[in-house]
């Protein structure tokens, strides 16, 4: 029996893909996506061997040959242990405030506030770090902005929230915006912000620290920003006391362009007392649309 390995030319027949699987010249298959093999086993073939690297033999079915193939040795995994405490009092320390002032200029968003929220300097990256937190403000990791305005994170970090590590109130209105700046533009209006890192992440995270409060998700106007709105309020609208969506007017992309745009709180205010309470997931995907 020859053995093949999948290339661009000659893909998995079972997961289609053209990596990792290998086929023999008598119909056997070692496939190392089984999960994606519908149905499994295949019509006309068995599995004869699952293997601890994840990996499926699959045999014609009329074959008797129990053959199994020669098991893959891993090395075991050594997961490094980061302190992200530490890292944060270093990226804060090498930001001086000449480079606080030059991203709160370019941003329009006093230094101070990016302060608050933990703005750091990454030598290494070259670039400015925001730490992400849990729902009780542990750091999870960093989300990293380059001069330019490149977005990326630290190696290893977990998706949290943005924001000023501080309680919220029991009768606080909670804003949830998509990103970093999102996040400091509505703090410098005075709003008890946090921030998403993309339309997607840190769902779980927000409903923990919002439950049972007051929340008005604060949608990018644009298509992912208004999905990713309508899906973080189909889970919220089951643990928060309230929950609504609003989103910039005035042709703002995001919360940041809005209040350099020169929106004020009081205007915010009266878009979010205009907006409709959320109750279920009908009402939830009539708006933003």
């Amino acid at each position: 029996m020859t053995w093949f390995r999948v290339n661009r030319n000659k893909k998995c027949e079972l997961c289609g893909h053209d990596s990792w699987c290998t086929f023999s010249d008598d119909g056997y298959i070692y496939c190392m996506r089984p999960d994606e093999v519908d149905p499994c086993p295949p019509v006309g073939m068995k599995m004869i061997k699952q293997t601890t690297d994840g990996g499926t033999v699959f045999a014609p079915g009329n074959s008797s040959d129990n053959w199994v193939p020669t098991k893959r040795k891993r090395e075991p995994e050594v997961k490094k242990i980061i302190n992200w405490d530490r890292l944060q009092q270093k990226f804060v320390e090498a930001c001086d405030i000449d480079k606080d002032n030059a991203l709160g200029d370019s941003l329009g968003v006093p230094s101070y506030v990016l302060a608050a929220m933990g703005l750091g300097w990454s030598e290494g990256h070259n670039a400015y770090s925001f730490p992400m937190y849990s729902e009780r403000w542990d750091i999870m990791g960093f989300r990293l902005r380059t001069i330019e305005g490149k977005k990326f994170a630290v190696k290893g970090s977990r998706d949290g929230i943005f924001g000023v590590p501080v309680p919220l109130d029991d009768d606080r209105l909670l804003l949830v915006a998509e990103g970093p700046t999102d996040t400091a533009a509505l703090r410098h209006l005075g709003y008890y912000a946090v921030g998403r890192p993309s339309c997607r992440g840190a769902v779980e995270i927000v409903a923990a620290l919002g439950l049972d409060a007051d929340i008005v998700i604060v949608a990018d106007a644009d298509g992912p920003g208004r999905k990713g709105a309508r899906d973080l309020a189909t889970r919220l609208i089951r643990t928060a006391k309230r929950v609504r969506i609003i989103q910039p007017t005035q042709g703002a992309k995001d919360a940041r362009e809005w209040v350099s745009n020169g929106i004020t709180k009081d205007a915010i205010d009266l878009v979010i007392a205009n907006a409709k309470e959320l109750h279920n997931a009908r009402e939830i995907q009539s708006i933003t649309s």
